[in-house]
Parts: structure tokens; sequence; C-alpha cells
């Protein structure tokens, strides 16, 4: 494996009363591991093409062909989507922030936003990949009609197709009628994947490999869970605190600046899929140690009401030496002489031990090394954990009703309100 769950701090035997009895947590391990075996043998067509990609293989040629494409002879590269469609790519892409060509992720329809970053840009140095799996999302399709604009104006409308890429749906949708109409390339957007859980299909995989990720590891570290009971525990730790501690929260606090995203796509997932019917718990994204002068002030002394998730990975002796003169002057010589790894090695490990002593749940997600592998298997463990949740809960781990609703309402608004175009 490829990670290591611990979860010794989240028992009454370990914590006192804030921590869950060894026969809810059975009871309830018991049953997450029987909708596991269900969701491993089911025929639902999403789970059984949702858990076949990591072992996928037909696919990665075509994808290393668009990869090859999109990067030749640009400097920038623009991928355009939003929520599914964008942060699972975000957070593989975080293992290789100095890429080139330099990835833009456009997610927000922000005005502030948007126009300064295309006036820095070169519009013959750029390229562009929209992501969308209807094809009609109104954000992503509003900021990809500006971004054609932009380009032709810059570079021409004949070379719109060299310089562009879609992942759609293949149906008549706006984004593929575009495409049509301006001969760009479309990528199928497979229609049994949902955007939050497409980290490993072409949504998630194409943008990794430009930035020269090794895909076929962030796939095989996936694969690597399928057989796994870890999400078994992940989610039977979920279901009995909601029931013994009524718990309404939980945190996702990596301590690496590279998994921040990782949180985020977390969030995305959980509260999507789970939020539904009067259920579920709220995803809250931390931060070690940033949040450690913050949130964890409420983690500590608040409600007890949270599980919180911590992921650490080693980084005692590495990075830069903190000056041991300086350190003298300053009148703190404990930490003179150190590398700044050390300090974080230190306070991700006292923040467990602090939320112990305070009676307050603590998991904790162990990886040696920051690789494609590690993050394939933490993407995926979340997933698996999040349907068996779902499937204990009794609801539909697909799709989002309420969004539908006020996506509805969002159009109704713009249609009555007067343009403001000249």
């Amino acid at each position: 494996m490829y990670y290591r769950q611990l979860i010794e701090g989240c028992f009454s035997e370990r914590i006192g009363t804030g921590g869950l009895t060894a026969a809810g947590f059975e009871a309830a391990r018991a049953a997450a591991e029987t909708e596991l075996q269900k969701i491993r043998h089911a025929s639902d067509k999403k789970i059984s093409t949702l858990l076949s990609l990591p072992e996928k293989r037909d696919d990665l040629a075509g994808i290393r062909d668009a990869s090859e494409r999109l990067s030749d002879s640009c400097t920038d590269l623009l991928m355009i989507g939003t929520g599914g469609s964008s942060l699972g790519a975000r957070t593989l892409c975080a293992l290789a922030a100095n890429a080139t060509p330099k990835l833009h992720f456009l997610e927000n329809i922000d005005p502030a936003t948007l126009g300064p970053l295309l006036e820095c840009l070169d519009p013959t140095q750029t390229k562009a990949l929209f992501i969308s799996k209807s094809g009609g999302t109104i954000e992503t399709m509003a900021v990809s009609m500006i971004v054609m604009n932009w380009l032709i104006e810059g570079c021409g409308e004949s070379m719109l197709e060299r310089q562009t890429m879609a992942i759609t749906k293949q149906t008549n949708n706006p984004l593929a009628r575009l495409c049509c109409r301006y001969a760009i390339p479309i990528m199928a957007h497979d229609p049994e994947i949902d955007g939050r859980y497409s980290v490993f299909s072409v949504v998630g995989l194409l943008p990794a490999m430009i930035a020269g990720l090794d895909i076929l590891a962030i796939r095989n570290g996936a694969a690597s869970v399928l057989t796994s009971m870890a999400p078994v525990d992940g989610a039977a730790l979920a279901v009995a605190f909601t029931k013994e501690r009524q718990h309404t929260s939980t945190v996702l606090m990596p301590y690496r600046d590279q998994l921040a995203d990782l949180a985020l796509w977390y969030r995305q997932l959980w509260a999507e899929s789970l939020g539904k019917e009067g259920k579920g718990t709220t995803p809250i994204q931390a931060g070690g140690t940033v949040d450690q002068h913050s949130q964890l002030q409420l983690y500590l002394d608040g409600r007890n009401d949270k599980l919180i998730s911590l992921i650490t990975c080693p980084t005692a002796g590495s990075g830069l030496t903190i000056p041991d003169s300086f350190a003298k002057e300053a009148g703190m010589p404990d930490i003179g002489g150190r590398p700044i790894g050390d300090l974080l090695d230190a306070f991700s490990c006292a923040t467990a031990d602090a939320l112990i002593e305070a009676s307050r749940p603590v998991r904790v997600f162990q990886i040696e090394r920051l690789e494609e592998a590690t993050i394939g298997a933490l993407m995926m463990h979340f997933i698996l954990e999040t349907l068996i949740t779902a499937k204990l809960w009794q609801v539909d781990p697909f799709g989002q009703p309420a969004v539908e609703a006020g996506k509805k309402l969002g159009k109704t608004r713009l249609a009555e309100k007067p343009g403001y175009a000249a």
C-alpha cells in the first residue's frame, strides 16, 4: 500500500468520551464491508465503469497523442472547466508545479481574474483545453467563448483548430457545436463518469501527462486500493460518528502544500455525493501548519462534532536550514541549525497528539513519498469511502439535484436581467 491509515485516535479506549465505542464501530464496519462487496460486483454501469478505470490501458495512446499536440510550441496552456472537470486535474498537477507549458486552471467567472490573465499572455504561444461533461455548463461555456474569441483575435480563426481541444460528451451540446464550427478536436467524456469521479479518466490524466507526470503510476496507485479494506474503515468511522456522536463535519488537513488541492477535491466529492435527503456531514478543507494558527483552536476547544483526518509525509532533514546565528539572536536556539522540514514533521505529530489529549477524534494518513502512485491511491481511497458511505446512508452518490435547481434559477435570472453588451 502507498499509505497507512491510523485510526486508533478515534476510539474511546484511547481518547475518552469523544471517541467511538468498539461495538459501534464494529457494527458500522460489518455493514460497510458488506456494501463494499456489493460495490465490487455491482451491475450499476456508473460504478462498474468508475472502478474499471485504474486498470484501463486502451486509452493511453490517445491521451499521449493529445498531450503532445497540446504541449507542442506553446508556453502556456489554459485549462477551462469547473468543479469536477478541474479539481481532480489540479490535484494531480500540483505534483509538477514547474511544468512546461505553464498550466492555468480557469474555473471561475470573476471578471477581475480572467481579463488580467489574458492580458499577460501571448495568444500565439497559448493553447487551451475546454472540459465539460455536459458541454453546457454555463460558467465553462462563458469562459470558453471568451478564450476562443481571444485566440481568434490574436492568431486568426484558422489557428483555433491547432491551438485548442475539448473533452465533452458525444452529443449535440453547446461546446460540441462550437467545436464542430471551428474544427476543434474533441476527446469523448465517458457519459457514465460524473465529473467529481473523473480524475482517473482523460479528464484528469490528460492535464497530468501534459504536466509531465506518470499517468500509469497514478492508475496503478488507484488500482492498489481496489482490494484494500482501508476505505471500509473510513466509511465506518463516518457512519458511526454520525450515529453515536452526532458528528456534523469532517476535516481533511494535509501537511504538505502540494496536497492542498487534494483537500479541495475531497471537499467537493464528499459534499456533492452525500449531501442529500437531509444526510451528510460538512467537509472542511484545512492545511498544516497554517491552520494550526486558525482552525485548530475550534477543533481543540469548540464543539466536539468533527472527525479530523491528517495527511503526513516525512520531511525531517529536508529543506533550507534555519541559520543558527539568527536563531540565537532571536532567542530561539532550539530551531537553529535545523532544516525547515524538521519543524513540519514535529508539528504534524504534535497536532495529532494534541487532538488525542483533548479527546478529539483524529485519524492519520501516513505516506512515505509524495509521488504519482501515492496521490492515485489516496484519491481512490476517498472515492471508495464516499461510495460506501453513500450506500450506508442510502443516498445516490451520483448526480446533484439541488445544484441543478440552482443552475436553472441562475439562467432564469439572466433571462430576466437586461444585457450589458454594446
